[in-house]
Order: structure tokens, then sequence, then C-alpha cells
């Protein structure tokens, strides 16, 4: 049992509304708003650091994000504890002695801090998620505050934040001039720039796209049902 305050009562008390409801995927959710005002689900899974190594073992981080991934557009892992790189290089935790530090365990086992940021790399590289990492709950819920705030405050397209800083090194993506279908792909609901990539491989031309039905649609990694409908009742309705 949790000692304290419990994260949807410290995000009441931030203010944020909190509705208590039995999901299958996901500690945390809400709708956020995307390009266009169609809704974004948001999925946020908690793991404390040792629920993680746990989890990763037993193979239920794998069945977890795979119900992430089916469940919600945005998908953050948010790893929860202290931790630091020991003198020998392990991944090391507080122990019971004020100021101990002791290696983190599954079993016997211990694992190297490089280890941990590889799983974190991982995650995000081929997991299709975003890791946010926080030393306890009220970091926890205070990155959770933010994240809503951020997708229900403005709409997608009033985040302009990013073009406020100059970067000495250039962007390599713009060496490389993007598919007219892609370009198309990143104005359809819900698809943007990070699927657009997915869905010009998949369907090669503007044309297929537009002849696509939304059960080609439902094949593109990334894209469920209801983006499916979205995407083929906006193709028909411009093509109308």
């Amino acid at each position: 049992m949790e000692k304290g305050p419990l994260i949807p009562d410290l995000l009441k008390g931030m203010g944020i509304e909190v509705q208590s409801q039995s999901q299958m995927y996901g500690d945390f959710s809400f709708l956020g708003r995307g390009e266009g005002e169609v809704p974004v689900p948001v999925g946020i899974e908690r793991k404390k650091l040792q629920d993680l190594i746990n989890s990763s073992y037993e193979g239920r981080l794998t069945e977890q994000l795979k119900g992430l991934l089916l469940c919600y557009q945005d998908i953050w892992v948010v790893v929860e504890g202290v931790n630091r790189r020991g003198p020998e290089g392990l991944l090391e935790v507080p122990g019971w002695k004020k100021g101990e530090w002791v290696p983190l365990e599954y079993g016997k086992k211990t694992f190297m801090y490089s280890e941990l940021e590889a799983a974190i790399i991982t995650l995000e590289e081929k997991g299709g998620v975003r890791v946010k990492e926080t030393r306890d709950k009220y970091g926890t819920a205070h990155f959770l505050k933010t994240l809503h705030h951020w997708w229900t405050d403005k709409t997608y397209d009033q985040h302009r934040s990013h073009l406020r800083f100059r970067s000495s090194a250039a962007d390599q993506s713009l060496l490389v001039s993007p598919s007219l279908c892609r370009e198309w792909a990143s104005r359809l609901p819900g698809v943007a720039w990070t699927k657009s990539g997915k869905v010009a491989d998949y369907f090669k031309s503007g044309y297929a796209m537009a002849m696509a039905e939304e059960g080609a649609w439902k094949e593109v990694e990334g894209i469920g049902g209801t983006m499916a409908k979205r995407i083929v009742e906006a193709i028909r309705k411009e093509k109308g």
C-alpha cells in the first residue's frame, strides 16, 4: 500500500479534474486537442523503477505496451524512483540506512546503469512510447499536470515555443525533401508529421491513399479503427 496521498488526490489539489474509472491499459488517460481539434487519446503508464525491471523480465511490459499502442495515440511511460550510477557503474537505489546506496536487483541479478539507459532508448526508439523519469510520486503528479495542460490549454497548432530557439546544428531532416505522398498524409486527421512516414511507406502514392478503405488504413502502424474512420471520412469529403 502506497503511503501518503495518492496521485489522483495530488492532481485534484493542483486543480486538475480527476475521474476514477477502471481501464484495461494505462494508469492515467485523457483526451488532448490534436490538429484540427481532432481528439487525441493520451495514455500514461506509471512504473516504479523496480516494477519496470520486474515487468521487463516477466514479460508483462511487452503485453502492456501492446495494449497501450492499441488504445492511445500519445503514449508515455513514467519511470519513477531515485537512482544513480554507482562507483562500479552499477544501477543503484537508496538503501534502508540514511545515505546508503545499494544495487537494484531482480532476484540475485544486478544491473549496470547503462542497461537502464539502453532500455529507455529502446522503449522510445522501438517501443513507440516516450519516457519521463521522475524522482517520486510528487514529481510524477507535476509531470501529469504539465502534460495535461499542454494537450488541453491550447490548440495543437498554437504550440510554437519550438520556433523560439535557434540551433547552430543543421536539421538533417531538412536535407531530404518529403514526398508529395507524405506531405498529404501529414495533413490528414490524427496523422501529423510523426505518422506520415509510415502512411507514405504503406500506400506509396496519394492515389492509393484516396482509394483506400478503412480496413487498409487500420493496417498502417499506429492507426487504429477510430482514426481510420476519421481519415476516410475526411478524404471522401475532400473528394466530394
